[in-house]
């Protein structure tokens, strides 16, 4: 009970300020993403509709949320919070739970190798607020931060492991592994992948230590194994179809690309962006890192990785150390990437990603995000750490050491400005005019501005709050292109290019008339709507000198039926 309080306070005092404002945590607009991934479920399933497929958002395009990682299990848990409190709420709410499960579940599994509770603590503190885990806080992927089913899953496969050992209860325990399947695919489906990896390296490093083999064990593992299976393809069997049967996967989407997002070998050293120690020559250090700074930020800093070296020299016999210091390893190596990279230079030393590049699914790992599995290595080893020093004679040491590294971790002003977020405008009050209420259910809707990362995506949630009365061509999320893979724009166009332009507050360019007039005819537009608001004027001018005069409802100008003048 003190764990699940300790981190239930920990988890209230980062998220404090995003739920006493209003505000959604994070830079970017993930996080309305996944609200809308939320509302979606919801009003799918109450339709008796397929809540994977959708085009409510990228009409006339018909997209496969899983694909997206949108995450039934968050839909069905979020619904009545969704209902009671609105969708901005329920983000904040769901991160709450995800600090306190991720942290809990990880003390947990650390408190049977310590002596102390504190030792535990720390250990989870450290999972779940790194500087990995404070920079994707302040990115808003959500995703990513979902991973209190890690530590889950190593409970699962201790007890497994020990079940198949012993030829107890083991095919139960395999068929337990398989729900974890299940359960980790609707978390985060790039962290099953990488678990998968990043397991395969563990049994690696056990079969070059192991002497011989038992092949009755061997065996007693087959079967287990095809237990396993047997419960995914149960659970999973229609998602699955959904996801591979119907849609192209996203193969060719550059930001899944393994050269994209690496932890480079600088980066556990240099501190960056997200950190308070940080100067400006190590933010010019860190700029040439591959990737965007929020996903390669592996900052450890040398005062605690020369603490995890005492560690593992001092304690180089404890259970958990040696455990800490292979998921470290092996992970460490998987977020490499394909090749070896120092400064931002590529060098040609190649790693095992170069494998997992070319291997079907594996390829579309984001290598860096394997940071999470070090992280467990490394609270494994502070963990150790801090036990050795509970000691009375030590406790004075300990203090110093853990003041020192603790100051190195902290965020920086900029990191917290991110996890606090920003504020979105209320949904407009023409969505529930009457001349809005009169359009059919499901029509096609454009709603200025649309849902860009410079303004947070706000006509998704405008969307949302109106609960889906109407489809919208240009949310934000990742649609199939022909011959492009997936993309997060729509396609290019006409009609996308004067979308675009006017919700990023800039003249569109010179677009034939004729071209846009069939798109909007093709798309069945019903309505294009500019509320007041986020760069009103400048569209408002270019659209009635192509589309005329509006309707002026609620403070807001509507085109009825737009049709392009091109006389």
């Amino acid at each position: 009970m003190v764990t699940w309080v300790f981190f239930l306070l920990v988890a209230l005092v980062i998220m404090g300020p995003s739920l006493v404002t209003g505000r959604v945590p994070g830079y970017g607009l993930d996080n309305i993403m996944h609200a809308w991934f939320w509302g979606w479920f919801a009003f799918a399933i109450a339709h008796h509709w397929n809540p994977f497929l959708t085009n409510y958002g990228t009409t006339p395009i018909t997209t496969n949320l899983l694909w997206n990682n949108a995450n039934l299990v968050f839909g069905l848990a979020a619904w009545p919070l969704m209902t009671l409190v609105g969708p901005i709420a329920t983000i904040s709410m769901v991160y709450v739970a995800l600090i306190t499960t991720g942290g809990g579940f990880m003390a947990m599994q650390i408190r049977p190798y310590v002596k102390h509770l504190s030792s535990a603590l720390v250990g989870g503190l450290f999972f779940c607020f790194a500087p990995w885990m404070q920079s994707e806080l302040a990115a808003g992927h959500l995703s990513e931060f979902s991973v209190a089913t890690i530590p889950l899953g190593w409970w699962v496969g201790k007890r497994l492991f020990r079940a198949a050992k012993e030829g107890r209860r083991s095919l139960v325990w395999f068929a337990t592994a398989g729900a974890w399947i299940v359960l980790q695919y609707w978390a985060n489906k790039e962290i099953l992948a990488t678990s998968l990896v990043v397991g395969l390296g563990f049994l690696l490093v056990h079969f070059t230590r192991s002497k011989r083999m038992n092949l009755y064990l061997e065996r007693r593992w087959l079967t287990g194994v095809i237990v396993a299976g047997v419960v995914v393809v149960v659970l999973l069997g229609f998602p699955l179809v959904s996801q591979f049967g119907s849609h192209q996967s996203p193969h060719g989407f550059t930001n899944t690309s393994p050269n994209s997002y690496v932890i480079d070998l600088l980066a556990y050293i240099v501190p960056g962006y997200g950190q308070l120690v940080a100067f400006g020559f190590t933010h010019a250090i860190a700029a040439r890192f591959t990737g965007n700074a929020l996903e390669v930020d592996g900052y450890l800093g040398l005062p605690l990785i020369a603490a995890l070296v005492w560690v593992g020299v001092k304690r180089r016999n404890d259970a958990l150390v040696r455990f800490g210091v292979v998921c470290a390893a092996v992970a460490a190596v998987v977020a490499a990437g394909p090749w070896v990279h120092i400064g931002g230079m590529r060098l040609d030393i190649p790693l095992p990603g170069l494998i997992l590049e070319h291997l079907p699914i594996l390829d579309l790992m984001v290598p860096a995000r394997a940071m999470i599995f070090v992280l467990i290595g490394v609270a494994c080893m502070i963990a150790a750490g801090w036990d050795a020093m509970m000691a009375p004679r030590s406790r004075r040491m300990l203090t110093l050491t853990a003041t020192i590294i603790t100051m190195t971790l902290l965020p920086s002003i900029g990191e917290m400005t991110g996890v606090w977020g920003f504020s979105l405008p209320p949904a407009p009050k023409v969505l529930t005019s009457s001349v809005m209420r009169n359009l059919p259910a499901g029509a096609t809707v454009i709603l200025l501005p649309s849902a860009t990362r410079g303004n947070h995506g706000v006509s998704m949630y405008w969307q949302v709050v109106d609960d889906f009365r109407f489809k919208d061509p240009f949310g934000y999320m990742l649609r199939p292109v022909p011959g492009l893979g997936y993309q997060e724009a729509p396609p290019p166009s006409p009609l996308s290019d004067v979308v675009t332009s006017l919700s990023s507050g800039q003249t569109p360019r010179e677009v034939v008339l004729s071209e846009l007039n069939v798109q909007i005819r093709r798309w069945r537009v019903a309505a294009i709507v500019l509320p007041h608001g986020l760069g009103y004027s400048l569209s408002l001018r270019w659209l009635v000198r192509y589309l005329g005069k509006p309707m002026l409802v609620d403070g807001a100008a509507i085109w009825l039926h737009p049709a392009v003048k091109t006389g």
